[in-house]
Protein backbone atom coordinates (compact mmCIF):
# COMPACT_ATOMS: atom_id res chain seq x y z
CA UNK A 1 0.00 0.00 0.00
CA UNK A 2 1.32 3.45 -0.96
CA UNK A 3 -0.55 6.34 0.67
CA UNK A 4 0.11 9.43 2.74
CA UNK A 5 -1.80 11.60 5.17
CA UNK A 6 -1.51 15.32 4.41
CA UNK A 7 -2.20 18.43 6.46
CA UNK A 8 -4.28 20.78 4.33
CA UNK A 9 -2.56 24.04 3.42
CA UNK A 10 0.92 22.82 4.31
CA UNK A 11 3.61 20.52 2.94
CA UNK A 12 3.40 18.26 6.02
CA UNK A 13 2.72 14.62 5.20
CA UNK A 14 3.06 11.23 6.90
CA UNK A 15 3.49 7.94 5.09
CA UNK A 16 0.66 5.65 6.16
CA UNK A 17 3.13 2.79 6.60
CA UNK A 18 4.82 4.84 9.35
CA UNK A 19 1.53 4.75 11.23
CA UNK A 20 0.88 1.07 10.66
CA UNK A 21 4.07 0.03 12.48
CA UNK A 22 2.50 1.32 15.71
CA UNK A 23 -0.48 -1.03 15.36
CA UNK A 24 -0.17 -4.36 17.14
CA UNK A 25 0.25 -7.28 14.68
CA UNK A 26 -2.61 -9.16 16.32
CA UNK A 27 -5.02 -6.23 15.89
CA UNK A 28 -8.13 -7.27 13.92
CA UNK A 29 -9.13 -5.27 10.83
CA UNK A 30 -12.69 -5.21 9.52
CA UNK A 31 -12.47 -5.22 5.69
CA UNK A 32 -16.16 -4.25 5.38
CA UNK A 33 -15.97 -1.02 7.40
CA UNK A 34 -17.05 2.10 5.50
CA UNK A 35 -14.59 5.01 5.14
CA UNK A 36 -15.26 7.84 7.55
CA UNK A 37 -16.42 11.09 5.94
CA UNK A 38 -13.91 13.91 6.00
CA UNK A 39 -14.48 16.17 8.95
CA UNK A 40 -15.16 19.86 8.57
CA UNK A 41 -12.67 20.82 11.25
CA UNK A 42 -8.99 20.94 10.36
CA UNK A 43 -5.93 20.78 12.57
CA UNK A 44 -4.71 24.19 13.77
CA UNK A 45 -1.61 25.47 12.05
CA UNK A 46 -0.85 29.05 13.16
CA UNK A 47 0.37 31.35 10.43
CA UNK A 48 4.06 32.17 10.78
CA UNK A 49 4.35 35.92 11.20
CA UNK A 50 6.43 37.61 8.53
CA UNK A 51 7.03 34.46 6.46
CA UNK A 52 5.47 35.83 3.28
CA UNK A 53 7.62 38.99 3.43
CA UNK A 54 10.73 36.88 4.06
CA UNK A 55 10.06 34.79 0.95
CA UNK A 56 9.46 37.93 -1.15
CA UNK A 57 12.56 39.69 0.16
CA UNK A 58 10.54 42.50 1.76
CA UNK A 59 11.07 41.67 5.42
CA UNK A 60 12.82 44.23 7.63
CA UNK A 61 15.60 42.63 9.68
CA UNK A 62 17.54 44.17 12.53
CA UNK A 63 20.44 44.53 10.07
CA UNK A 64 18.17 46.76 7.95
CA UNK A 65 17.41 49.27 10.71
CA UNK A 66 18.74 52.77 10.07
CA UNK A 67 18.31 54.94 13.15
CA UNK A 68 19.24 58.65 13.18
CA UNK A 69 22.93 59.08 14.02
CA UNK A 70 23.42 55.33 14.22
CA UNK A 71 26.92 53.86 14.52
CA UNK A 72 27.96 50.39 13.38
CA UNK A 73 30.35 48.14 15.31
CA UNK A 74 32.41 45.02 14.66
CA UNK A 75 34.31 42.91 17.20
CA UNK A 76 37.77 41.52 16.47
CA UNK A 77 37.60 37.82 17.32
CA UNK A 78 40.66 36.08 18.83
CA UNK A 79 42.21 33.05 17.09
CA UNK A 80 40.71 30.82 19.80
CA UNK A 81 39.12 31.09 23.21
CA UNK A 82 42.40 30.93 25.17
CA UNK A 83 44.26 33.55 23.10
CA UNK A 84 45.17 36.87 24.72
CA UNK A 85 45.91 40.16 22.98
CA UNK A 86 49.55 41.21 23.40
CA UNK A 87 49.74 44.41 21.39
CA UNK A 88 48.23 46.38 18.51
CA UNK A 89 50.15 48.23 15.82
CA UNK A 90 49.52 51.83 16.86
CA UNK A 91 50.06 53.12 13.32
CA UNK A 92 47.04 51.09 12.17
CA UNK A 93 44.94 52.59 14.97
CA UNK A 94 46.07 56.07 13.93
CA UNK A 95 45.13 55.45 10.30
CA UNK A 96 41.66 54.20 11.26
CA UNK A 97 41.03 57.09 13.64
CA UNK A 98 42.03 59.52 10.89
CA UNK A 99 39.29 57.97 8.73
CA UNK A 100 36.68 58.66 11.43
CA UNK A 101 36.61 55.29 13.20
CA UNK A 102 36.54 54.70 16.95
CA UNK A 103 38.70 51.91 18.39
CA UNK A 104 37.38 50.23 21.55
CA UNK A 105 40.17 48.44 23.43
CA UNK A 106 39.79 46.84 26.86
CA UNK A 107 42.22 44.04 27.63
CA UNK A 108 41.72 41.37 24.97
CA UNK A 109 38.44 42.93 23.88
CA UNK A 110 38.83 45.05 20.77
CA UNK A 111 36.24 46.45 18.40
CA UNK A 112 35.88 49.09 15.71
CA UNK A 113 33.00 51.56 15.47
CA UNK A 114 32.05 53.82 12.57
CA UNK A 115 29.14 55.55 10.81
CA UNK A 116 28.99 53.31 7.72
CA UNK A 117 28.85 49.52 7.64
CA UNK A 118 30.90 48.53 4.57
CA UNK A 119 33.88 50.84 5.30
CA UNK A 120 33.72 49.47 8.85
CA UNK A 121 33.92 45.88 7.57
CA UNK A 122 37.06 46.73 5.59
CA UNK A 123 38.51 48.67 8.53
CA UNK A 124 37.92 45.71 10.83
CA UNK A 125 40.06 43.53 8.55
CA UNK A 126 42.83 46.14 8.74
CA UNK A 127 42.61 46.29 12.53
CA UNK A 128 42.55 42.48 12.87
CA UNK A 129 45.78 42.24 10.84
CA UNK A 130 47.42 44.73 13.24
CA UNK A 131 46.70 42.60 16.33
CA UNK A 132 49.40 40.40 17.89
CA UNK A 133 47.93 37.53 19.89
CA UNK A 134 49.46 35.26 22.50
CA UNK A 135 48.08 31.86 21.55
CA UNK A 136 49.04 30.40 24.92
CA UNK A 137 50.10 27.09 23.39
CA UNK A 138 47.00 26.95 21.20
CA UNK A 139 44.29 24.36 21.35
CA UNK A 140 45.23 20.69 21.83
CA UNK A 141 45.63 18.74 18.60
CA UNK A 142 43.51 15.72 19.47
CA UNK A 143 40.95 13.47 17.87
CA UNK A 144 37.70 15.09 18.96
CA UNK A 145 35.78 11.79 18.88
CA UNK A 146 38.31 10.00 21.09
CA UNK A 147 38.27 12.98 23.48
CA UNK A 148 34.47 13.09 23.72
CA UNK A 149 34.25 9.31 24.08
CA UNK A 150 36.72 9.30 26.96
CA UNK A 151 35.53 12.35 28.92
CA UNK A 152 31.95 13.26 28.06
CA UNK A 153 30.36 10.01 26.86
CA UNK A 154 27.09 8.60 28.14
CA UNK A 155 26.80 4.85 27.71
CA UNK A 156 23.52 3.04 27.15
CA UNK A 157 22.61 -0.60 26.67
CA UNK A 158 21.01 -1.26 23.28
CA UNK A 159 17.90 -3.37 23.87
CA UNK A 160 15.91 -4.45 20.83
CA UNK A 161 17.70 -1.83 18.79
CA UNK A 162 16.89 1.01 21.20
CA UNK A 163 19.43 2.74 23.50
CA UNK A 164 18.04 2.24 27.00
CA UNK A 165 18.96 3.33 30.52
CA UNK A 166 20.23 0.02 31.83
CA UNK A 167 23.43 -1.63 32.97
CA UNK A 168 25.91 -1.91 30.14
CA UNK A 169 27.31 -5.47 29.98
CA UNK A 170 31.04 -6.07 29.95
CA UNK A 171 32.69 -6.19 26.55
CA UNK A 172 33.06 -9.61 24.96
CA UNK A 173 36.53 -11.11 25.14
CA UNK A 174 36.41 -12.28 21.54
CA UNK A 175 33.76 -10.27 19.68
CA UNK A 176 32.94 -11.38 16.14
CA UNK A 177 31.72 -7.95 15.10
CA UNK A 178 32.69 -4.37 15.91
CA UNK A 179 31.41 -1.05 14.52
CA UNK A 180 31.83 2.63 15.25
CA UNK A 181 29.45 5.34 14.06
CA UNK A 182 30.36 9.03 14.09
CA UNK A 183 28.79 12.26 12.99
CA UNK A 184 30.36 15.72 12.60
CA UNK A 185 30.74 17.65 15.84
CA UNK A 186 27.93 20.21 15.67
CA UNK A 187 27.94 23.77 16.99
CA UNK A 188 24.90 25.99 17.32
CA UNK A 189 25.83 29.32 15.77
CA UNK A 190 24.71 32.12 13.52
CA UNK A 191 24.93 31.69 9.73
CA UNK A 192 25.53 35.42 9.22
CA UNK A 193 26.76 38.43 11.23
CA UNK A 194 24.58 38.74 14.29
CA UNK A 195 23.09 42.12 15.06
CA UNK A 196 21.35 44.24 17.63
CA UNK A 197 20.46 47.93 17.56
CA UNK A 198 20.57 50.02 20.74
CA UNK A 199 19.37 53.60 21.20
CA UNK A 200 20.10 55.53 24.40
CA UNK A 201 17.72 58.51 24.66
CA UNK A 202 19.34 59.91 27.79
CA UNK A 203 16.53 58.49 29.89
CA UNK A 204 15.80 55.08 28.42
CA UNK A 205 17.67 52.34 26.53
CA UNK A 206 15.76 50.91 23.56
CA UNK A 207 17.30 47.67 22.35
CA UNK A 208 16.16 45.87 19.18
CA UNK A 209 17.26 42.28 19.33
CA UNK A 210 15.98 38.77 18.73
CA UNK A 211 12.88 37.43 20.42
CA UNK A 212 14.78 34.37 21.68
CA UNK A 213 16.16 35.00 25.16
CA UNK A 214 14.43 38.36 25.76
CA UNK A 215 13.53 37.55 29.36
CA UNK A 216 17.02 36.56 30.61
CA UNK A 217 18.53 39.36 28.48
CA UNK A 218 16.57 42.12 30.21
CA UNK A 219 17.71 41.51 33.83
CA UNK A 220 21.30 40.93 32.64
CA UNK A 221 21.33 44.36 30.96
CA UNK A 222 19.71 45.97 33.98
CA UNK A 223 22.48 44.59 36.18
CA UNK A 224 25.30 45.54 33.79
CA UNK A 225 24.01 49.06 33.28
CA UNK A 226 22.42 49.58 36.73
CA UNK A 227 19.12 50.41 35.01
CA UNK A 228 15.70 50.21 36.59
CA UNK A 229 13.18 48.07 34.75
CA UNK A 230 11.31 51.17 33.58
CA UNK A 231 14.51 52.46 31.93
CA UNK A 232 14.96 49.45 29.62
CA UNK A 233 12.79 48.61 26.63
CA UNK A 234 13.23 45.48 24.51
CA UNK A 235 10.90 45.62 21.49
CA UNK A 236 9.98 42.11 20.36
CA UNK A 237 11.70 41.39 17.05
CA UNK A 238 10.88 38.68 14.53
CA UNK A 239 14.49 38.45 13.44
CA UNK A 240 16.82 35.49 14.22
CA UNK A 241 19.84 37.37 15.53
CA UNK A 242 21.80 36.59 18.66
CA UNK A 243 24.01 39.29 20.13
CA UNK A 244 23.78 42.59 21.98
CA UNK A 245 27.45 43.53 21.76
CA UNK A 246 26.59 46.90 20.20
CA UNK A 247 25.14 48.08 23.50
CA UNK A 248 28.30 48.63 25.60
CA UNK A 249 30.13 50.10 22.60
CA UNK A 250 27.50 52.76 22.08
CA UNK A 251 27.49 53.64 25.73
CA UNK A 252 31.25 54.13 25.77
CA UNK A 253 30.96 56.58 22.88
CA UNK A 254 28.30 58.62 24.64
CA UNK A 255 29.76 62.02 25.68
Amino acid sequence: MNATLCLSGTNHQIDIMDLIVDIAPEARVDPDVSPQPRGKDTLPHPKMRGLEKMVRGKFTYVQDLDLPGMLHARIIRPPHVNARLRRIDQSAIGELQALGFFVIHDGSFIALVGPQEWPLVKGTSRLAAACDWDHGGGLPEINIFDHLNATHASRFAVIDGVPSVASVPDALKSPNHAARFERPYLMHGSLAPSAAAANWTGKKLNLHSQSQGIYPCAPALQTAWTLRKTKLRLPMSQVPVVTVTAVPMMRRLKP
